[in-house]
């Protein structure tokens, strides 16, 4: 009888381990996507105040934590901001649409894809 208990108790116990782990990565793969759309809205917003500082600027690409962000600029007037982020195996990206005119500059579109 000792054994059968034994037995059940070594069950359960290597079940609820299991179900644990599982959701420790599940838990981990939805930080690490939430970061790469943090990270990648970061560069966004770095490359519009960059391109208030120097109306040349066309992009480059930033290390930041544990994601790599690359950050492209096209056009002018309106200007199209590209940034993608990588973190782990997520990836998100960024497009935004901005216009320089009368100096002022607007946003006109921000979208994830």
């Amino acid at each position: 009888m000792l054994v059968s208990f034994i037995g059940v108790g070594i069950a359960i116990i290597t079940n609820a381990l299991l179900v644990n782990l599982s959701q420790n990565s599940s838990v981990s793969g939805t930080q690490q996507g939430a970061l790469a759309l943090e990270h990648a809205e970061s560069g966004a917003e770095n490359a519009i105040l960059r391109l208030l500082r120097d109306p040349y600027y066309t992009g480059e690409v930033l290390t930041v934590g544990s994601g790599t962000v690359t950050t492209t600029v096209t056009g002018s007037s309106p200007s199209t901001i590209i940034s993608s982020a990588v973190v782990g195996q997520f990836k998100k990206t960024i497009t935004v649409i901005i216009d320089d005119s009368n100096n002022q500059l607007n946003i006109i579109s921000w979208k994830e894809q």
